[in-house]
């Protein structure tokens, strides 16, 4: 079980590295009317995407949370010589990743360009 942790400690730590240059992005809005009320379907979607993620994630921790309540539970029911593993059938393997919301932000961006508006993608030092 501690193996466990550790590995998604570990996993934690890599994963939050920088494996390279942070891109960012400038955001220039389209000349037309149209294309300026267009963008604000666009940032409906990103707001849906974003709390779609959201939602996704907290599902995952309530369901982690239930499972240990199970197994909390289930453990206080034992009784001297019962067999502990059939505590163990609701694993706590699952790991509930942050929400990713680079799908997003992908979204939004070729939204907005077919809005009529450009994004420069520009490095961050």
């Amino acid at each position: 079980m501690i193996v466990r942790w550790l590995v998604a400690a570990a996993i934690l730590v890599l994963y939050g590295c920088e494996t390279g240059p942070r891109i960012d992005y400038r955001y220039n809005p389209p000349v037309t009317e149209t294309g300026r009320l267009c963008l604000s379907n666009c940032q409906t979607n990103r707001t849906l995407c974003s709390q779609d993620k959201d939602q996704t994630y907290r599902q995952c921790k309530q369901q982690q949370e239930m499972k240990r309540l199970y197994r909390e539970n289930c453990f206080l029911r034992l009784k001297d010589g019962d067999d502990r593993s059939v505590c163990s059938t609701h694993s706590m393997d699952s790991f509930c990743w942050l929400p990713d919301y680079t799908v997003c932000e992908k979204q939004y961006r070729e939204c907005y360009q077919n809005c009529g508006g450009q994004v420069e993608a520009y490095t961050l030092d």
